[in-house]
């Protein structure tokens, strides 16, 4: 099933790039060529999963929000995972001081500086600060301070290496891509759009397109080959794969995506992936906490590095 999440990963981020101008049209791909020109200047992600078989995790879009402000460089994330879903690693996040049910992580970027708040990794990194020789002040449990701008395009030069999803340079359909074109590169990665009428997605009016995958000519493609990575080894035989896309019938822009993988060899193993894309919520902000604690996360990395040896962090 991991082969297909990645998979589901990739597809999804490729999908999740669309946003179109206002439209009619009952032809699927001609839905997807209009999505491609539409933005969002601010656009909220929120992602649920449901996973059954030998492991059962559930989660609701609302536990999984990414918003960004595409205009500002700016993002607001927040991730409230349960703990039950973690299996062994339970037992080390409880020793954290965790006693809720869900490990909550809250980021904002306000496109200077990175904040994170979760007591979690507040505990964290009050114990590495400790072992560093620094003294922590203030409420560790609360909105840290880890990185300005500066700092992350230095982390940000390494390298694509700590990815943990193998994307592609180049994904199969090109930006700006007409119609034609996108059908030919579905259909060679065994991709099928088919129209399947009106109703409603996010409270409203939209046009469902459904997505079959052949996944032995998925297997064959360009696209899957040219990834460097054996979680896409796929084996037809191991299970399914399907979709379902939704498009605001008055801008064209995408706004739900539904995943489905099913394991053809344990009828029990399956996993559902929705995402929605709309408006950020009320309440969700890009502006940077009103008050934190800085952590010198830089100085702890670098001692941390110095540690195996060094030379690994741009000076």
């Amino acid at each position: 099933m991991r082969k297909f999440l990645v998979l589901v990963a990739v597809l999804a981020a490729m999908v999740a790039a669309c946003g179109g101008q206002a439209a009619v049209t009952n032809d699927p791909y001609e839905l997807v060529h209009r999505a491609q020109s539409a933005t969002w200047e601010r656009v909220q992600v929120d992602v649920g999963i449901n996973v059954s078989g030998p492991e059962t995790i559930s989660i609701d879009p609302s536990a999984m929000r990414f918003a960004i402000d595409t205009t500002a460089g700016k993002a607001n994330i927040h991730v409230a995972f349960p703990i039950a879903a973690l299996g062994d690693a339970a037992s080390e996040i409880r020793a954290l001081g965790i006693t809720g049910d869900t490990l909550d992580i809250d980021v904002i970027f306000d496109g200077e500086a990175l904040y994170a708040k979760s007591a979690a990794l507040g505990n964290v990194f009050a114990a590495l600060m400790v072992q560093a020789g620094e003294i922590p002040s203030g409420d560790m449990t609360g909105w840290l301070q880890l990185l300005s701008k500066a700092d992350l395009e230095s982390l940000g030069s390494l390298g694509g290496g700590l990815s943990p999803v193998p994307v592609p340079d180049d994904l199969p359909i090109p930006s700006g891509a007409d119609v034609g074109t996108i059908k030919t590169s579905l259909e060679e990665m065994g991709i099928t759009l088919t129209y399947v009428g009106t109703g409603s997605r996010n409270g409203v009016d939209a046009d469902h397109v459904s997505v079959a995958v052949d996944l032995a000519k998925l297997a064959e493609s360009e696209f899957v080959k040219g990834m460097d990575s054996g979680d896409l080894d796929l084996d037809p035989s191991d299970g399914t794969l399907s979709g379902d896309l939704w498009f605001e019938r008055s801008n064209g822009r995408l706004i739900g995506v539904d995943i489905h993988a099913a394991s053809t060899t344990d009828t029990t193993e399956k996993a559902d992936i929705t995402i929605n894309l709309h408006d950020p919520d009320a309440g969700v902000s890009f502006d940077a906490p009103a008050s934190f604690v800085e952590v010198p996360l830089m100085e702890l990395i670098s001692s941390f590095m110095g540690g195996l040896g060094g030379g690994l962090l741009p000076q």
